[in-house]
């Protein structure tokens, strides 16, 4: 596979976010729309998290596979170990929560890139991305009905966040695009 195949991924993933979120702006009129564009975006923000950590895993510079420590490549894998008892160590899922994931992808993919990607964390609108994960994670598991309200801060939270992310999308998916210009950049899978 061509680097340029995964971005052509991205880019996709990042049309149906935006058709996702411009379906339902202005603010949807009912709980139930509200609900349904905070599942329908955080489906495609992990799918963008989980191709770019595709990408961190497979091989796109000679020296790419140095780049990563073990456990940082079976994180990117989403694999964890753990002992069976009986014959020894055993791969399991590694589930991380989305902010995490976000932190560690984007940490992965500079380091990938040997540039520093930590300044996205400190602009005020990772903030808004952090409420509306914590908004999609109170409707994804409600304890009782009035948590599967939506607001109109709700709302606003995802909107804030959301142009955090694809901001931030951008900048990475640019950097990749430029070495995805050598044609000598192929993708082999470590896994």
């Amino acid at each position: 596979m061509i680097l340029s195949n995964r971005l052509d991924l991205i880019q996709k993933s990042l049309s149906d976010l935006a058709a996702t979120h411009n379906l339902f702006v202005p603010a949807p009129d009912s709980q139930f729309m509200r609900r349904s564009c905070y599942h329908n975006v955080f489906a495609s923000v992990e799918t963008i998290l989980w191709l770019h950590r595709q990408i961190c895993c497979d091989r796109l510079l000679p020296d790419s596979e140095s780049k990563f420590w073990a456990g940082e490549l079976a994180l990117l894998r989403g694999e964890s170990y753990e002992f069976d008892g009986i014959n020894g160590a055993r791969i399991v899922p590694h589930h991380m929560s989305i902010i995490d994931s976000t932190r560690f992808t984007f940490r992965m993919v500079g380091k990938l890139v040997e540039k520093d990607l930590e300044a996205a964390f400190n602009q005020p609108d990772w903030l808004n991305f952090r409420n509306a994960v914590s908004t999609k994670s109170r409707l994804s598991h409600p304890r009782n009905q009035e948590l599967l309200n939506v607001s109109e801060q709700d709302l606003k939270d995802l909107d804030d966040g959301l142009k955090w992310f694809t901001r931030q999308v951008g900048v990475i998916h640019q950097i990749l695009k430029r070495m995805g210009r050598n044609p000598q950049t192929r993708v082999k899978n470590m896994n």
